[in-house]
């Protein structure tokens, strides 16, 4: 009889596929990046088909700080004829990082179309992108989107008042200073009466 120890567990490519994927996340959201590049290798070694092990790769350049490589890497999935969503959010961002920002633009309009509901932080970059282009009404109404899919989200709301500073609403920027610190406390409050 042949013993296995927990850690050889044996499973189906999908679940393994997926199980590594959430490693290299955790790696990467840990700034293990060793360990990220070696269980990327690996998956696209094993999966060599899979755009998620790709995308995983320009992240980990994008942490290493290799934009040029990081750009390389992810223009092939960009282009595809039904590009990956994350692919488009991830070209937006590095085409900000290059001083793009139409281009930057174009690709979170293209993401928007594929994702029905992103997070809050998608929307407040871009707004901030639609600000870089001088688009203030644009900006106004994704940090306004930004908002209302997450009230916590405190940035949104600072950049916001900058916004709003800028089209000469300064009385509206002012009475956002305290907004995002409003939320946890009507929480408290509701758990106290209950």
């Amino acid at each position: 009889m042949r013993k296995t120890s927990p850690t050889c567990l044996l499973l189906a490519p999908e679940d393994e596929r997926l199980k590594a994927l959430e490693l290299i996340d955790l790696y990467l959201q840990g700034e293990a990046l060793a360990e990220a590049e070696a269980l990327i290798n690996a998956g696209l070694g094993k999966f060599p088909n899979a755009p998620s092990f790709r995308l995983r790769r320009v992240r980990l350049l994008l942490e290493s700080g290799k934009v040029s490589e990081a750009r390389q890497s992810l223009q092939h999935l960009v282009s595809l004829p039904e590009p990956p969503a994350e692919a488009l959010w991830l070209s937006a961002r590095l085409l900000i990082l290059e001083g793009n920002v139409e281009e930057a633009i174009a690709d979170y309009q293209r993401f928007l179309m594929l994702t029905p509901s992103p997070p809050a932080i998608f929307f407040k970059e871009l707004a901030t992108a639609y600000a870089m282009g001088g688009d203030s009404q644009s900006s106004l109404e994704f940090f306004q989107r930004a908002i209302a899919t997450d009230p916590s989200l405190a940035e949104a709301y600072a950049d916001l008042g900058l916004v709003l500073e800028s089209m000469g609403r300064i009385a509206e920027a002012e009475s956002l200073h305290d907004e995002p610190y409003a939320q946890p406390n009507q929480i408290f409050r509701n758990l106290g009466e209950g």
